[in-house]
């Protein structure tokens, strides 16, 4: 039920990005920091970060959109991210105490942290939020962390910005 939720969720929040497109686009050229601002406030609301990458794409020319999504993603990420580790590192590491999950975890935050996040960011079945809060529960250095977040992130944006301008079109 609740992917069929998603989807229609998803499904009309694009949809009104292209019936309201002018009105929008109009109000953004005016307000363009609200962008960022509104996939930052998406993100911690686990709105699937493809509706901010599309709309990105029907609103702004396709480098703007790339650029507006990035800045709102880096900036959610690095919240939840500093979240989890704040709140939950500590307990993560006492409780991950069995020799595979001890293993498993020092892969990921000490021998590939960066390629880690960054499969993880471009799986489309990883959460954006949840990645973010695994991560910083898991202790991932933050330069890692921030750099796979950015790769991860860019040819997802490139691609969803991209089809939403042509969408658009």
């Amino acid at each position: 039920m609740r992917p069929l939720f998603g989807a229609i969720a998803t499904a009309l929040l694009v949809a009104a990005g292209i019936l309201f497109r002018g009105e929008l686009t109009a109000w953004m050229r005016l307000h363009p920091a609200f962008f960022p601002a509104f996939v930052f406030a998406a993100q911690l609301s686990f709105v699937p970060r493809i509706v901010t990458l599309v709309l990105s794409g029907l609103l702004f020319s396709p480098a703007t959109a790339v650029a507006f999504t990035l800045a709102g993603d880096m900036a959610a990420a690095m919240a939840v991210w500093a979240l989890g580790r704040w709140s939950f590192l500590h307990a993560t590491e006492t409780l991950i105490v069995r020799p595979e999950l001890v293993r498993v975890r020092h892969f990921l935050t000490r021998r590939a942290p960066l390629a880690s996040v960054a499969i993880l960011r471009i799986l489309p079945v990883s959460h954006f939020s949840t990645v973010s809060m695994v991560s910083g529960m898991l202790g991932i250095p933050l330069p890692a962390y921030a750099a796979g977040t950015l790769l991860g992130c860019l040819p997802t944006a490139i691609f969803w910005a991209s089809a939403g301008f042509w969408l658009g079109s």
